[in-house]
């Protein structure tokens, strides 16, 4: 090869300059190079593999200080206990405390250190015990268990456990630094096609949950949406609906794409209400993967061919909740709509003819709107969340759907129980905090209202009784005036 800078002798040097377009150089254009290194594949190759060697010795040593470790702690709490003794425990206990997170935060940036060097998958993707890893480490997400999550992910391939931690910090509440990894691993990951196209959802839920609701649009309309299949664009609506609906203008077109995956996948059959077939497709397929070993070889790539397609969606009853949630959140815009009909019904009919031509469009959409909103009442919603709670008795997304269904039913009392066991489960739950305090008022004031009704009651009767007592006394009194 030909030095790139001056196309006439030979390359001899890189340059490692991150801004050098042009790094393979002649001894004559080196000197124009600062950060250069001459070609020797010898000389390379000995300088990774000896900083590779380097690294595992470091390892070891870290290994070798918590076996001492583990050993000095089980020496010092196998003491007789006495004061002193409880004393140094207790600092020692402390200690632990403090460090735990700092290192187990130091593991984790060494691990996504480790996915940006181009090894290759440390397991294959159609292994039955790595798909049964990834289905442990979506448990413990599923459960919240984060801690063993994380410990979980050093298990598994580098685009899988970059996606996986995001969704650490997603649970975490770290939202920060979710969006500042997941644009890291988007710019990088490109051999996958069914990680890249959830790594983009998830950077779109990211940006949702930051109410950065244009980024996300603007993510997912970057997504090829003619390269998706039948699932892969339900998740894809699923998302573009969830952000439609915070971002006012968008509302009814948000609930409208809600209502035709609904359509797809009817969660309401006549009267019954039944757990969306989206929402069906991970518990069929874990099924599935329990008698693996007994099927086909064709049934086998079948599995492992849906397994590749939705290892990575671990929320649970998505499309249920988000369901349920578009109806109850339609519903309440609907009585908020009449409340403000009323208040503003004449201004309402002079603008009405001004803004007729804009409303056109709009108005079949409501109708669509308002037709759909009508397969779903309060009890429908109900019935939902309560299908869902079956199943997953700790869903904290369906336990304050149906408090919010309670108490717009205006029973607080159940509404008030729910809304306790989801500050027991997650005690950093404010919405779950704004509800009690909402309920905690409204009893009050029904309290209250109840003592005014009785304490008027009581008045009036003892009222009535003087007025009988006088008229009684006044014919005594006054017999000739009758």
């Amino acid at each position: 090869m030909k030095c790139q800078q001056c196309d006439r002798v030979p390359i001899t040097y890189w340059c490692l300059d991150n801004i050098c377009e042009k790094r393979f150089v002649c001894d004559q254009c080196s000197k124009y190079h600062g950060h250069k290194e001459k070609i020797s594949q010898q000389i390379q190759k000995n300088k990774i593999k000896t900083w590779i060697k380097t690294l595992q010795i470091t390892f070891l040593n870290i290994i070798h200080r918590t076996t001492c470790y583990q050993e000095f702690i089980e020496e010092n709490f196998n003491q007789q206990e006495n004061l002193e003794v409880l004393k140094k425990q207790h600092k020692l206990y402390f200690q632990f405390f403090q460090s735990k997170p700092k290192i187990q935060r130091a593991i984790l940036n060494l691990n996504n250190q480790l996915n940006d060097i181009p090894i290759s998958n440390i397991h294959k993707q159609d292994d039955p015990k790595y798909i049964n890893k990834i289905n442990v480490c979506k448990k413990l997400l599923q459960e919240k268990q984060l801690f063993k999550a994380q410990q979980q992910l050093f298990q598994l391939n580098p685009g899988e456990s970059v996606y996986f931690q995001i969704e650490c910090y997603i649970l975490q509440k770290k939202l920060d630094d979710a969006l500042k990894l997941s644009k890291e691993t988007l710019g990088r990951i490109q051999e996958n096609k069914y990680l890249d196209f959830n790594l983009q959802i998830q950077q779109a839920k990211i940006l949702h949950k930051l109410k950065k609701y244009k980024e996300a649009i603007e993510v997912l309309k970057k997504v090829k949406e003619e390269e998706l299949d039948q699932i892969q664009k339900q998740f894809y609506y699923l998302q573009q609906a969830k952000t439609y609906q915070k971002i006012i203008q968008y509302q009814g077109l948000g609930f409208n794409t809600i209502m035709n995956i609904n359509n797809q996948y009817n969660l309401k059959n006549g009267s019954q209400i039944q757990i969306s077939f989206l929402d069906r497709i991970q518990k069929q397929l874990e099924e599935e993967f329990k008698d693996f070993s007994t099927q086909n070889e064709d049934k086998k790539k079948e599995i492992l061919e849906k397994n590749n397609k939705q290892k990575y969606f671990i929320d649970n009853f998505q499309f249920s909740l988000a369901i349920a949630k578009a109806n109850l959140l339609r519903i309440n815009n609907d009585e908020l709509f009449l409340y403000d009909n009323n208040q503003n019904q004449q201004q309402n009919d002079q603008n009405q003819e001004q803004n007729n031509s804009n409303q056109q469009p709009n108005s079949s959409n409501q109708q669509q709107i308002v037709q759909n909103q009508q397969k779903f009442t309060l009890q429908d919603i109900e019935l939902i969340y309560k299908e869902v709670l079956k199943e997953d008795v700790l869903n904290q997304k369906a336990l304050f759907g149906l408090s919010q269904i309670y108490m717009k039913q205006i029973k607080y009392v159940e509404a008030r129980e729910i809304l306790y066991q989801l500050c027991q489960l997650n005690p950093k739950n404010s919405k779950a905090e704004i509800g009690l305090i909402y309920i905690k008022q409204r009893l009050l004031e029904q309290k209250i209202q109840d003592e005014l009704d009785s304490n008027f009651s009581y008045t009036e009767n003892c009222l009535s009784f003087i007025f009988r007592n006088f008229q009684r006394f006044s014919n005594q009194i006054f017999p000739e005036q009758h």
